[in-house]
């Protein structure tokens, strides 16, 4: 049988409370979301409110099928680990284990930077950052990637992403 202590510490050894700060930094970051603001350019080019609003209307039963099936895995499997451990009960060890590493390496990464890259546009478009001469910023490697181009944005993004890592650890 598991349960928490008075510490709050689970019989796993994993803590099962959060910090306010902490708290509040998951729902801002993962709840409110920073598409929004990328989806007035894109709902331009459908250029119909009928097929926008379906749009959003199919999202949104597609997130809440992912939602009702994820809660009742969860009721089936009341294990600490979330979708690993879902994952290592119904696929086995080596789908979660691929799992795992592709959520690390890309899935949360990707998302995080995605997220911060947005929020740094915006800054942007209300404050605007620096950016590097001309010649800096038309430097490309191969001629694909330019990683001086929009520096203010990009330290913006790397700042913010530290800032919010440091403080989640402090915690």
């Amino acid at each position: 049988m598991t349960g928490n202590n008075q510490d709050g510490v689970h019989s796993s050894g994993l803590l099962t409370r959060l910090g306010l700060m902490t708290a509040i930094l998951i729902v801002v970051s993962s709840m409110i979301g920073s598409g929004i603001f990328k989806k007035p350019p894109m709902a331009a080019d459908l250029e119909s409110g009928g097929l926008l609003l379906l749009c959003w209307v199919i999202a949104g039963l597609i997130t809440m099928i992912g939602a009702v099936t994820n809660a009742e895995i969860a009721g089936l499997i009341a294990a600490p680990g979330g979708q690993y451990v879902y994952f290592k009960e119904m696929y086995g060890k080596a789908f979660a284990f691929i799992y795992g590493w592709s959520c690390f390496s890309v899935i949360q990464s990707a998302s995080i930077a995605s997220i911060a890259y947005v929020f740094s546009e915006s800054v942007n478009a209300i404050l605007p950052l620096p950016h590097l001469s001309a010649e800096m910023e038309s430097f490309s490697i191969l001629g694909i990637f330019y990683p001086f181009a929009s520096f203010g944005v990009k330290a913006l993004t790397i700042a913010t992403i530290i800032f919010l890592r440091l403080r989640i650890i402090s915690e």
